[in-house]
């Protein structure tokens, strides 16, 4: 997917938003200050290609041009009606909406809408949770049951299952970054479906049917079972916000599936074959209420004996959902939604960031695929051009609006992104307290003539700063001021 224009018009903060994107590059990068409307730009999006796939009109006025597997599409949405435009020629809407649940065959939407929150965002997550009720329902077919979901929302907490996944599937470029070799003592726990009936129903496969019944059967198939209770339990999905299925009406049956190396690369192979994966298969037994609880062991990281999974840092299970989401679910036409997906990185991964990211897509994905992502930090802009960086600014009562900045964030270093009024506007990329020191000395270095308290408190404060190692080469503020006293001293 390619995005060409947003108009969005009162929906929270965003009042008379238009912004272009004519360049169309992989990688769009938001910034600006905390209720400036970055979150709430993702979110609106989210809810125009929610409510059109429902036919239900979002609560805003909006226009959003965008090209899709190689379709240019216009949702129009004003005075609560929706009109449609699929390369110039309008299409109505019960139409639109119905060719989107042709699987493979739809072609006016990405084959992939992915989303993350670093924070809890429960409109986003009840606008997910209610296409994947639909979806759960859509595919219980013989004929639909091998559909991919248009939408899926990454988190945190799937960053197991994702690890576990890109393991599996042999994904070694992410876990090179995380310095992870191995993955040992695999434990799958599964509960028995909804309306299971030991004594009616075969036991092996539970009497289950289409996607469920690949998955169990593959798992079956790659493992030693035996009954056994969770380690690492998960909440089913009736659970949780958006439930799609009744609590068990009696004590279920617990199995647990051991996998060994080659019983998970096993389990993937076989899920291939039938076009899934297993970070997908996992949380489709999840949304079913099946999947009671996943456990596991890495080695890796220069440490001598196994480790669990909690272990890892907040960071590192942030690059997990992110990154490994995206390598394990991406299509040819893409469409990347992510909400501050940076906030626990370190600045070497930040710095790495967007090369990560543009390393999840394969060669052939990326004409075809866009990252929309809100982000405070600089390190993670510094490498990007102008065409990359959208400016939210708080307009007061008239709302955010957005712009392009006038200069390059790449090629002028973290320091300067810091203190430029354009991007960060930090008074100084110094601490406060450095900076005070600088300010009294530049203050009694410009008097005509110096008192001799003066002159006694100047020696003081070179000397104070002459402790702190590169002031005089790192700050660019200190650096014009040391420029324009030489030049002056030449006069």
């Amino acid at each position: 997917m390619k995005l060409r224009r947003l108009r969005i018009e009162g929906y929270k903060n965003l009042r008379s938003c238009d912004i272009e994107f004519s360049q169309s590059p992989l990688i769009n990068a938001v910034i600006g200050s905390n209720g400036s409307g970055k979150s709430n730009l993702i979110e609106a999006i989210i809810q125009i290609l929610v409510g059109c796939y429902f036919k239900k009109v979002p609560p805003f006025d909006f226009r959003f041009e965008f090209e899709a597997q190689n379709r240019v599409i216009v949702l129009h949405g004003e005075g609560r009606r929706t009109s449609v435009t699929v390369d110039g020629y309008r299409m109505p809407m019960d139409h639109f909406a119905r060719r989107l649940r042709d699987g493979p065959a739809q072609v006016f939407y990405p084959e992939l809408t992915l989303v993350y929150y670093s924070g809890e965002c429960r409109r986003v997550q009840q606008l997910v949770a209610r296409y994947r009720r639909h979806f759960q329902k859509l595919t219980q077919q013989p004929e639909t049951d091998r559909f991919r979901p248009l939408f899926v929302q990454s988190s945190n907490e799937q960053s197991h299952l994702i690890l576990l996944a890109l393991f599996a599937h042999g994904h070694k470029c992410l876990l090179d970054h995380l310095k992870l070799e191995e993955v040992v003592d695999v434990t799958i726990v599964l509960r028995s479906p909804y309306g299971f009936d030991p004594t009616l129903h075969e036991p092996k496969l539970w009497n289950t049917a289409g996607a469920i019944r690949r998955i169990v059967a593959a798992l079956d198939a790659a493992s030693t079972t035996q009954d056994a209770s969770g380690i690492f339990d998960i909440p089913p999905e009736s659970a949780m916000e958006g439930g799609l299925l009744r609590r068990h009406p009696s004590k279920p049956i617990i199995r647990s599936y051991r996998l060994t190396e080659k019983g998970l690369y096993a389990f993937a192979r076989r899920l291939e074959l039938a076009g899934e994966n297993v970070y997908l298969a996992l949380e489709t037994l999840r949304a079913r209420g099946m999947l009671k609880s996943v456990s596991f062991l890495l080695r890796g990281r220069s440490a001598e004996e196994p480790f669990p999974f909690d272990q890892l840092s907040e960071g590192e299970k942030q690059l997990v959902a992110v990154i490994g989401a995206l390598t394990l679910t991406n299509q040819k036409d893409n469409l990347v939604l992510l909400d501050e997906p940076d906030t626990h990185l370190n600045p070497q991964w930040s710095w790495d960031y967007p090369s990560m990211l543009t390393e999840a897509f394969a060669a052939e994905q990326l004409p075809g695929s866009t990252v929309l992502m809100t982000t405070h930090n600089p390190v993670t802009i510094s490498g990007m051009t102008r065409e990359q960086v959208l400016l939210a600014h708080t307009q007061n009562a008239e709302g955010s609006l957005f712009s392009r900045p006038h200069r390059n964030p790449r090629g002028q270093g973290v320091a300067n992104l810091l203190c430029s009024s354009e991007f960060f506007g930090l008074p100084s990329s110094l601490d406060k307290e450095t900076q005070k020191l600088l300010d009294e000395r530049l203050a009694i270095s410009i008097k005509p003539e110096l008192t001799p308290e003066d002159k006694v408190r100047l020696k003081t404060l070179n000397e104070q700063l002459e402790i702190l190692p590169g002031v005089s080469e790192r700050d660019p503020e200190y650096v014009a001021f040391l420029r324009q006293r030489h030049a002056t001293n030449q006069l």
